[in-house]
């Protein structure tokens, strides 16, 4: 074998040995991201179940929202319209966590097929 095809075949190598070693990395990143998001989805279950117990007491919260109104209505404007920019923020966050959710399973998918099962970082 010439010098030349066996340099070729060693830098080869070296790029395929780095090429796995960047695929276990993103795959560790992964690991990491889907592990923050984990966490805001258990913070987005505990907020869910705040929402319902404010919605079971509806009608006292309406009523004291009313005696607040009538005692300090500017009080009631400058936070009714904090929680419309809070909603409208939460609302296009919706969005963009269900698009991250599906690309990070589609990089995993990817990245585990490549690599084989069992070989993460």
């Amino acid at each position: 074998m010439s010098p030349e095809s066996v340099e070729l075949l060693l830098r080869k190598q070296r790029l395929q040995l780095l090429a796995a070693d960047q695929r276990r990395g993103c795959v560790g990143l992964i690991e990491k991201v889907e592990a923050g998001m984990n966490t805001v989805a258990r913070l987005q279950v505990s907020l869910q179940a705040v929402g319902r117990t404010l919605k079971d007491r509806a009608p006292a919260l309406a009523l004291a929202g009313l005696v607040v109104l009538v005692w300090r209505p500017r009080g009631v404007l400058r936070w009714t319209q904090r929680g419309w920019l809070v909603y409208l923020a939460t609302h296009r966050l919706r969005g963009i966590w269900g698009t991250a959710l599906v690309a990070i399973g589609k990089l995993r998918g990817e990245a585990e097929a490549r690599i084989g099962p069992g070989h993460g970082g």
